[in-house]
């Protein structure tokens, strides 16, 4: 087997590991299929398509069976090939005056001869609209090394009640309009965690608990930390986010003081940081006899400042403040349960 389909083979598995055990490999077989233009060959036919592979009738009966009956969803697929890709940490996103890149489209799976068919979508070649099946895809825009790479966050269809494509892009930019709200840093650190290691280290984890110094771009003042942290990242993952601030003065008390940082003062201590990589080299070098490992990635990102976030963005909020010490402790709940 060549290295590229190696590779390809690898991600692929990466992209179906939660699903259970058989449907993992249903699903598996048919993103290969596609991948391979095994279904482009059998104009769109699965169950040619599967055969094509040489597949023995029986896995080509659970491909087709996981398609149609399987569960699984798109999103939990697009959800781990975003922490497929992120991990391995050569994807750059492209940022335009600070905000990151999205792209919109839509797209249609031509079927003349379907009938009754309610969606049509323009052919070129026919010079008019066909029946089809329309689809409306939107993600981040970024790239590896000189090649541009499209990350998918979201695969719509139309509703069945309001067919039109008009209104499924409407639908789509609506969808996507909170991608390009005012970001943090703190808050797309916390995001690049989670993607790329927390959801697998915590798969069933219901909250999480976020320690904050009490000043700083993630203080307990800030209005553009709490509003980027309900809709960067409590929105879009359906999980509930507990900040707690530490007083003035007393971040030292912060696990994250003693636990981490300390270790990197220590490994690059006499060490002339001269470059990122360098500097990302020696903290990812870190290894102590408990067990620390550091992880980090450098983000080239040109953040806004100077934001102002008014008061009615906060009072629209789902942020419920603590009876104890109430300004420096909160939980900010989804506006709507992804999970």
């Amino acid at each position: 087997m060549s290295q590229p389909i190696t590779q390809t083979m690898t991600l692929l598995c990466d992209v179906v590991q939660t699903l259970p055990v058989g449907m993992n490999l249903a699903l598996l077989h048919l993103l290969w299929m596609m991948v391979s233009g095994r279904l482009l060959v059998s104009r769109g036919a699965v169950i040619p398509g599967l055969h094509d592979l040489g597949l023995p009738d029986a896995a080509v009966r659970r491909g087709w069976q996981a398609l149609r009956r399987g569960g699984w969803s798109i999103g939990e697929l697009i959800v781990n090939w975003e922490a497929t890709v992120l991990h391995a940490g050569r994807w750059q996103p492209r940022y335009h005056a600070g905000y990151c890149a999205v792209a919109v489209d839509l797209t249609g799976f031509w079927r003349p001869r379907l009938q009754n068919c309610p969606t049509t979508h323009y052919d070129h070649r026919a010079g008019k609209a066909l029946p089809a099946i329309v689809l409306g895809l939107g993600g981040r825009v970024g790239q590896i090394g000189q090649q541009r790479l499209r990350l998918p966050l979201a695969i719509l269809r139309t509703e069945p009640t309001q067919p039109r494509e008009t209104k499924l892009m409407t639908v789509l930019v609506a969808k996507f309009k909170e991608l390009m709200q005012p970001q943090d840093i703190a808050v797309e650190a916390i995001q690049w965690w989670w993607t790329a290691y927390g959801q697998f280290d915590y798969p069933h984890a219901p909250a999480l608990l976020i320690l904050a110094d009490g000043g700083g771009s993630n203080g307990y003042r800030t209005r553009l930390w709490k509003y980027t942290l309900q809709h960067g990242f409590v929105n879009p993952h359906g999980l509930e986010v507990t900040g707690c601030h530490y007083p003035t003065g007393a971040s030292k008390w912060n696990p994250a003081d003693h636990r981490l940082f300390s270790f990197i003062s220590c490994n690059w201590a006499g060490q002339p940081l001269t470059s990122y990589d360098k500097m990302i080299h020696l903290i990812e070098a870190i290894r102590t006899d408990t067990g620390l490992v550091v992880k980090a990635t450098l983000t080239r990102k040109v953040y806004l400042t100077k934001i102002k976030i008014s008061k009615e963005q906060m009072a629209a909020l789902t942020l419920n403040k603590h009876a104890t010490l109430p300004q420096w402790n909160y939980t900010i709940k989804p506006l709507l349960k992804n999970r």
